[in-house]
């Protein structure tokens, strides 16, 4: 039985090849990072208590359609196309309105919103309700209704799901875990 001889690199050679399977491995962890995952910093306190300013979260499109309770981030009308995070309300051809109570109501019966503090009232800005979502947008909120800018505020009106950059997963700093839809 003959043995095959084991080929012994220099150091130059181990360091090309080390260097080479580097560059690879930043060239993949780029890709998926740009074509299917995405982070974003949170700021202000709007998604009070789901997220909180500083928050890292991992965010994708792929496969994604918006619905009721998922944490989305988009491109707004709001100062200049800054990108927010928000919760979706509704969705086309879904009617919104808010109540005496403070309560949200989705095409005629109250939202369950297990995502929000206990007591928490959401009052109307200066939209129109009840709101009939049209498509090709959607209606969403923070979770901290009292210092949330969202589509209750002309400033901000709905979102435009072209500019949608996709659905928050999870959060990886400084808290980590799944960011789930409220339901």
């Amino acid at each position: 039985m003959t043995k095959t001889p084991v080929k012994k690199l220099n150091f130059g050679q181990n360091l090309f090849e080390f260097l080479e399977s580097f560059a690879i491995a930043v060239v993949v962890v780029v890709l998926v990072f740009t074509l299917i995952f995405r982070i974003f910093i949170v700021s202000g306190p709007s998604m009070l208590s789901t997220l909180e300013s500083g928050d890292r979260i991992v965010v994708s499109n792929l496969f994604f359609s918006p619905k009721t309770g998922d944490i989305i981030v988009f491109s707004g009308q709001y100062n200049d196309g800054e990108v927010l995070v928000k919760r979706v309300i509704a969705t086309p051809g879904q009617t919104i309105d808010i109540n005496d109570e403070g309560q949200v109501v989705l095409n005629g019966a109250v939202l369950r919103e297990p995502y929000l503090d206990e007591g928490t009232k959401t009052y109307i800005r200066d939209a129109a309700l009840p709101y009939t979502v049209k498509e090709g947008e959607l209606f969403v909120m923070g979770d901290n209704r009292e210092v949330s800018l969202d589509s209750r505020s002309n400033r901000v009106g709905t979102a435009d799901m072209r500019k949608v950059l996709g659905k928050a997963l999870f959060r990886i700093f400084p808290n980590t875990g799944v960011i789930g839809d409220g339901k």
